[in-house]
C-alpha cells in the first residue's frame, strides 16, 4: 500500500512539474517534427543530429496500416511516399 501511494505522489509531482515548466517536454518537441517521407520501403534512422545519435535502426515502412512508423530510439516518424 505504501508503494502504491509513493507512485501516485511521484506521478502527481511530475505532472505538476511539467505543467509549471516553461520548456516543452521531449514528447512535445518530437511531436512538432513533421513526418519524414521516404521513397523506399525502408527508412534508416540514426537520430537526426550528432548530439541525438543512436544505433542505426532500419524501419520497415510498407505496413498494413497507412500510418507513420516511429523510431524506437528517438521518436522520429517515417512514412513511405505515395507514388
Amino acid at each position: 500500500m505504501g508503494w502504491d501511494l509513493s507512485i501516485r505522489i511521484w506521478i502527481d509531482l511530475r505532472h505538476r512539474y511539467i505543467q509549471t515548466r516553461k520548456e516543452k517536454t521531449p514528447e512535445e518537441l518530437i511531436a512538432e517534427v513533421p513526418v519524414i517521407e521516404v521513397d523506399g520501403p525502408i527508412a534508416i534512422c540514426e537520430g537526426g543530429t550528432p548530439e541525438s545519435s543512436h544505433p542505426v535502426e532500419y524501419i520497415q515502412l510498407n505496413t498494413v496500416k497507412d500510418e507513420p512508423v516511429v523510431c524506437k530510439y528517438c521518436g522520429l516518424r517515417y512514412i513511405m511516399k505515395k507514388h
